[in-house]
Order: structure tokens, then sequence, then C-alpha cells
């Protein structure tokens, strides 16, 4: 038994010392759990109101009353529980790990496991998760989030990062500004995306608009040339100069147009607006607009009315 431990004492050390990666380290421990070394050792589960790390720490899982804050190397074999949670450094949770207030993670956090926030999770750093993600509020990525579950909201989901999942289902708004690799459906109340990227299966809101802010602009070495529609909000607004500071940033003479957003099957919302999409299925909903750089390899089913860019053609009928 002694050997056993520290075995997995010694493959802990060299994670956190950088001589394996991560990859490493989890192959390596299922090669050894194969053969029968770790599986009879008794994990060092905790139980505290807090737990505070800067440097490195290894634990077997445990309940923490309190916050976990993570500003060097965490490791944790079993399951996790806490009241919150912020990760600057690195963690890996070898199990679930249940938060029951908020969550926020600016390092990178590996979870072999469900993860269930009960109140807002921010991801600003690079977060991956092998089973399902349940948010109880606010769920905001800035950095990168890949899950190999579905992924649910119980409020908002705001992207401006990029976020990869089975499914993803907001119970309010999603509003995408950054990149989309959905495998099957994506359902919410309200959905905006101003980014691109993939839907393997179908997009189901009862409001939907794709790429379809009210202005448009051009950049040359000599001037900007800009064109805003008359019922433009604020927020498109503030929106639209956020985009030409960057891309001033980037050099001038540069046009930076939205990239697509590619749905692999339907469409289905009470008023859709698209544009700068294709989607390969049908289109179905009360009002439909359907605007420039679309393509729709199905048919627009509409009930009440229907509005198409004048060089798109589509197949049209009237449903019920």
């Amino acid at each position: 038994m002694t050997e056993s431990k520290s075995l997995r004492d010694s493959l802990e050390e060299k994670l956190q010392s950088g001589e394996i990666s991560e990859d490493e380290y989890v192959a390596l421990k299922q090669q050894l759990d194969k053969i029968g070394l770790l599986d009879h050792e008794e994990p060092d589960r905790i139980d505290q109101d807090k737990l505070s790390i800067t440097g490195s720490k290894s634990i077997g899982g445990g309940k923490i009353k309190g916050p976990i804050k993570v500003a060097g190397s965490f490791i944790s074999r079993g399951k996790v529980e806490a009241e919150s949670l912020s990760v600057a450094g690195k963690a890996s949770i070898q199990d679930d790990l249940v938060i029951a207030e908020t969550a926020k993670i600016a390092g990178k956090m590996v979870v072999d496991g469900r993860v269930s926030i009960g109140e807002n999770f921010k991801v600003a750093g690079k977060v991956e998760i092998s089973e399902d993600l349940e948010v109880g509020e606010d769920l905001k990525i800035s950095g990168k989030l890949n899950v190999n579950g579905h992924v649910l909201s119980q409020h908002d989901i705001k992207v401006s990062g990029k976020i990869s999942c089975l499914s993803l289902t907001s119970k309010n708004l999603l509003k995408s500004d950054g990149a989309l690799d959905i495998k099957e459906d994506v359902h919410a109340l309200e959905f905006i995306s101003e980014g691109g990227g993939n839907i393997g299966g179908s997009l189901y809101a009862d409001e939907i608009s794709v790429n379809s802010r009210n202005f448009s602009y051009i950049m040359n070495d000599d001037d900007i040339d800009l064109h805003i529609d008359d019922n433009i909000d604020f927020l498109e607004l503030k929106s639209m100069i956020n985009n030409i500071v960057k891309n001033i940033i980037g050099g001038f003479g540069t046009v930076k147009n939205p990239k697509p957003l590619i749905i692999e099957q339907n469409v289905e919302g009470k008023s859709i607006s698209l544009s700068n999409t294709v989607v390969k299925g049908d289109v179905i909903g009360d009002i439909i607009k359907i605007g420039k750089n679309t393509k729709v390899e199905g048919t627009v089913r509409y009930r009440d009315t229907v509005e198409v860019e004048d060089e798109i053609e589509v197949k049209l009928e009237k449903i019920e």
C-alpha cells in the first residue's frame, strides 16, 4: 500500500513540476489503475471551511463549506463540492464538480465529470468538461469552453469567445459575438448571433436574429464609408464602433465581414431574420426575413409575412 501511495504522489509531483503533461498524467494513471496498483488506495478527502491555493495541492476530493481559490496548481482525484470557485492558475478535477454559488475561471480547468454551478459561471480562460454542464443563472464565455456533453443555462448565455458542446440550451437569451461549435440542437427564448460557427442540428427560438445589424462600413486608406439605418439602437451603434476600433488597430484597408453561421438542419421560431447564414434544412416561422449572403437549401415556410433580399433565390411556402 505504501508503494502504491508513493507511486501516485510521484506522478502528481512530475505533473506539477512540468516533467509530464496533463494528458500524459491521465494516460499513466489509467494504465496503473488497469493493473491494480492504484485502485486500493484510500483517497485523502477533505472537509473544511475554505481552500486557498497559491502553490500546488492535491486532494482525493471533498466538501468545502466556503470558497475555493486557486492561484497555483490544484488536483482533485474525487468529487469536489464548494460554495464558490475562482481559478487563476490550473485546476484538474477527476470527478464531478458542484458549486453552490458562482464560479470564475481565468486560468485553465479540466473536469472529468459533470459540472453544476448554482449561480453565474464566467469563463475567461480555458475550460474542458467531459460530461454535462448546468448553470443556474448566467453563463458568460470570453475564453474557450469545451464540453463533451450538453450545456444548459437557466438564464442568459453570452459568448464573445468560443464554445464547443453537444447541445446548447438557454432558458432566456443566447447571444453570440464569438464562435459556436454545437454538434446537435440549440434552444433559446431569444437567439442573437453576430459571430459565425456551426450548429450540427436545428436552431429553435421565439426570436432569431443572425448577422442582422442595421449598419455597414468599409475602410480604406483615406476614410471610413459608414452607413447607419435610421432605426439602429444604442447597443447596435456601440457594437459597430467597437468593430471599427478593432479594424483600426488591425490596420486600414481591411474589410471585416461577419463570419457565416452554418446550420445543418432547420431554423424554427416566431420572428426570424437571417443574413450571412447557410441553412441546410427549412426555415419555419411567422415573420421571416432572408437577408444578404444567405442560402436556404430547404423551403422557407411562413405563416404571416416573408421578405427576401432581391438576389436571394429560395423556395417559399405559406403555411397555417
